[in-house]
C-alpha cells in the first residue's frame, strides 16, 4: 500500500557549525531541497514537510508538493500530518513523568496496577508483564488485530475498552522480558495507565504536561479539534484515503507538523537541559535511549527499542527516534548525537519508500563527518555456527509464513559472523567481544549471543530473536511448501488433459472422474482463497465481504475436500489404468493433506477475518 510532478515552496536557510566536522563542510540546504524534490517526484510523493535540528533550535525547514491534490491545496509549514507511532515518544515521556512523581515504578506488575485488563499471562506469577516491558515492546504481546485497527462506529470508546475488545492480542506468547515485538497494544495500554494515575484524559495531559511546556502548540492528539483545512490528506498509490479513527489512540493518534517534532527532537538531543518539561531531567532521557528489559539488553546490547525511542541505522550511522506509518502517510524523526542533528520528514503517502528520503538526509546531514570505528576481536564463543529460526513474530497471524522462511544459516571465521538467509542476501558481522557484533562497516554492536535458554540457544540479530535449530528444521518446511506448491500448480496444468480425456470418453469409470476432479477442487479452494487475500484492503480486513468470507469457506473446503480426496484415493486408486494419473494423483492428495495440517496448526483454517 502517485501523483502530480511536486513544486517546491519557500527556503528556509540555515548553517550548522563547522566545528561538528573534522573537514568543515557546511550544511547546504539548497542542494537538499532540489535533491528532495527529485526523490518525491520519484516516489511519487504528493505533499511533505522535512525540518532539520541541532540541540539548540530548527535549523531548516521546507514544504513540498500539495495537501490535497484533487483539490490543488499546497503544503505549508502549518499543514497537519498524521503522524502514527512517533506518538509513541510522548506517551513515553508522560510514563516517565509519572514514574518521577511516584505514582508507580517501571518494575511495576500491571495487572496490579489495573486488574481490569484482559491480559493473559501464562507466566503471571513468576514473569508478570511489568510496566517497561511494554514501554520496551517486550512483553510478548502480539501486535493489534485487524478488528482493531479503525474505529468508525464508537467515538466515545474509552481506551481501556478499546484495548479490551481485543483480548486475543493480549495473549503473552512468552516470557516477558525475553525478547522484544513491537505491540501497538501495550501501548494503549499506557495511555489507559496515563488517564489512571493523572485523573485526566492521555490527550489533555499530554498536551498538558509535555506538548505546551516544550512550546509545542501544532501538535494534537484529539483529531476532532482539528479543522479539516488545517489536516493534509492521506494517499496510498496516489489515490486518497479516507480519514478513519484508530481505536489505540494512545498508540498512534497525533497529528502534527514537522517544526512541532523537530522541537521535540531538538530537545530530546539535549537531553533536556532547557529543564522545560517537569519531571523529565537528563537521566530520564537517558533512560529512555537506553534498552533495558529483554535478555539481549541484559547482557549489555544498547541496539534496539528503548522506552518510546529506537534505535536505527542510516547510512552507516546510529539514529535515536521513531517512525510512524498510518493509512496515507509516513513519519520518521532521529537524531544523532556524534553530529549533534536531526531531522523530521513527514510524506502523505503511506505507499513510497520513506527509506530512500531519509538517505537522502541523512548523507547530507553527515557531510564528511568519519564514520565510528570498531576494534575486531577474534570470535571466542562456542557452538553459534548453525541454523537458526526468527521466534518473535510481531503479528502471530504470519507466523505459519515466516516459519518457513524466516531461517538463516550463521558462519563464523575469524572475527566475522557471516548470516546468510535461506531467502535474500547474506550480511556480514564482526566481533566486538562480549557476545557482541556490529555489522561490517558500522563501529556499534546490533547483534548479541545471549546463550542457552529455556527455548534453546538464542541470539538477538538487529532485533531479531533467533533460536537455534537443525538442518532438517530449517529447510524442510521450505523445501515441502516448495514442492507442494510445484505440484499445486501441475495440477492445475494437468486439468485440461484430463478433461478433453473425458469429453472423449477416455475416462470409463465415475472413479476416475473422482480421482482427478477432487485433487483440482481442492487446489481451486485453494486459488479462491490467495486471490480473496490480494484483493483485501486492511480495512475490509475487519468486515464480513466476499473477500473474508472466500478466506473464511474456501480454507474450510481445502481442509475437506483434501480429506475427501485422500478417502477416494485409498478407495479407487487401484481401479486407475493410468501409471501417471495413479501416481500423481497420489503425490497431489498428500500435499494436499500435508498443506492442511501445516494450515491448522498455524490457525489457518476456516479464518475469520472479521473476529481477528
Amino acid at each position: 500500500m502517485k501523483n502530480k510532478i511536486l513544486t517546491a515552496m519557500t527556503l528556509l536557510g540555515g548553517i550548522v557549525s563547522s566545528a561538528l566536522f573534522a573537514n568543515p563542510v557546511p550544511l547546504d540546504f539548497n542542494q537538499l531541497t532540489t535533491q528532495l524534490e527529485t526523490k518525491f517526484a520519484d516516489l511519487n510523493v504528493p505533499g511533505a514537510q522535512v525540518a532539520v535540528f541541532d540541540d539548540k533550535n530548527i535549523l531548516w525547514q521546507n514544504h513540498f508538493g500539495f495537501a490535497d491534490s484533487a483539490k490543488q491545496t499546497p503544503v505549508s509549514d502549518n499543514t497537519l500530518f498524521r503522524a502514527g507511532s512517533t506518538t509513541k515518544t510522548f506517551v513515553g515521556l508522560a510514563i516517565m513523568q509519572l514514574v518521577n512523581q511516584g505514582k508507580f515504578t517501571l518494575q511495576d506488575d500491571v495487572l496490579q496496577l489495573e486488574p481490569r485488563l484482559l491480559i493473559n499471562n501464562a507466566w503471571q506469577n513468576t514473569d508478570p508483564v511489568r510496566v517497561i516491558h511494554l514501554l520496551e515492546h517486550s512483553a510478548g504481546l502480539d501486535d493489534m488485530h485487524f478488528r482493531n485497527f479503525y474505529n468508525v462506529s464508537e467515538p466515545d470508546i474509552t481506551i481501556l475498552d478499546a484495548v479490551n475488545r481485543d483480548a486475543a492480542s493480549l495473549r503473552v506468547r512468552w516470557q516477558p522480558g525475553s525478547r522484544h515485538a513491537y505491540s501497538n497494544p501495550g501501548y494503549g495500554i499506557l495511555g489507559h495507565l496515563i488517564e489512571l494515575y493523572s485523573g485526566q484524559s492521555f490527550e489533555h495531559y499530554i498536551t498538558e504536561h509535555v506538548l505546551l511546556p516544550l512550546g509545542i502548540t501544532q501538535c494534537h492528539l484529539n483529531s476532532s479539534n482539528i479543522p479539516e483545512a488545517d489536516l493534509s490528506a492521506g494517499f496510498v498509490d496516489g489515490e486518497a484515503v479516507a480519514f478513519r479513527q484508530i481505536y489505540l489512540r494512545s498508540a498512534g493518534n497525533l497529528h502534527c507538523t514537522a517544526a512541532g517534532l523537530a522541537q521535540l527532537g531538538s530537545w530530546l538531543l539535549s537531553r533536556g537541559q532547557t529543564d522545560s518539561v517537569p519531571y523529565v531531567n537528563p537521566q530520564t532521557i537517558q533512560q529512555m535511549e537506553q534498552p533495558e528489559s529483554t535478555l539481549a539488553a541484559k547482557q549489555g546490547l544498547a541496539y534496539g527499542y528503548a522506552k518510546a525511542i529506537y534505535h536505527a541505522t542510516r547510512n552507516g550511522r546510529e539514529w535515536l527516534g521513531h517512525n510512524g506509518g498510518i493509512d496515507g502517510f509516513l513519519t520518521s524523526y532521529a537524531y544523532n548525537r556524534d553530529l549533534n542533528l536531526g531531522y523530521v520528514v513527514m510524506i502523505n503517502s503511506s505507499s513510497a519508500s520513506m527509506r530512500q528520503i531519509v538517505d537522502t538526509i541523512t548523507q547530507l546531514l553527515a557531510q564528511n563527518a568519519p564514520l565510528p570505528d570498531a576494534t575486531l576481536l577474534p570470535i571466542d564463543l562456542e557452538n553459534l555456527d548453525g541454523y537458526y529460526r526468527v521466534s518473535n513474530e510481531r503479528n502471530q497471524i504470519f507466523a505459519g509464513i515466516s516459519f518457513s522462511t524466516a531461517v538463516a544459516k550463521l558462519t563464523t571465521s575469524g572475527s566475522t559472523l557471516v548470516v546468510a538467509p535461506l531467502l535474500g542476501d547474506a550480511s556480514e558481522y564482526v566481533y566486538l567481544g562480549q557476545g557482541q557484533f556490529a555489522k561490517a562497516g558500522e563501529g556499534f554492536a546490533k547483534v548479541s549471543v545471549i546463550g542457552n535458554t529455556v527455548e534453546g540457544f538464542a541470539i538477538d540479530l538487529d532485533g531479531d530473536y533467533l533460536i537455534k535449530t537443525s538442518f532438517l528444521s530449517a529447510w524442510l518446511p521450505l523445501i515441502m511448501l516448495g514442492f507442494i506448491f510445484s505440484v499445486f500448480l501441475l495440477t492445475l496444468c494437468y486439468a485440461p488433459v484430463w478433461c478433453i480425456n473425458a469429453l472423449r470418453g477416455k475416462l470409463t469409470s465415475r472413479q476416475q472422474l473422482w480421482l482427478r476432479l477432487m485433487p483440482l477442487l481442492t487446489v481451486l479452494c485453494l486459488v479462491a482463497v490467495i486471490s480473496a487475500l490480494f484483493n483485501l484492503s486492511l480495512f475490509e480486513t475487519a468486515y464480513i465481504n466476499w473477500q473474508t468470507l472466500t478466506i473464511y469457506i474456501g480454507s474450510l473446503a481445502f481442509a475437506i475436500s483434501s480429506a475427501i480426496a485422500l478417502w477416494l484415493v485409498m478407495r479407487a486408486l487401484k481401479t486407475e489404468s493410468s501409471c501417471f494419473a495413479r501416481y500423481f494423483t497420489v503425490v497431489s492428495v498428500i500435499s494436499a493433506n500435508f498443506l492442511a495440517v501445516y494450515c491448522y496448526h498455524f490457525d489457518y483454517l476456516g479464518l475469520a477475518l472479521w473476529q481477528w
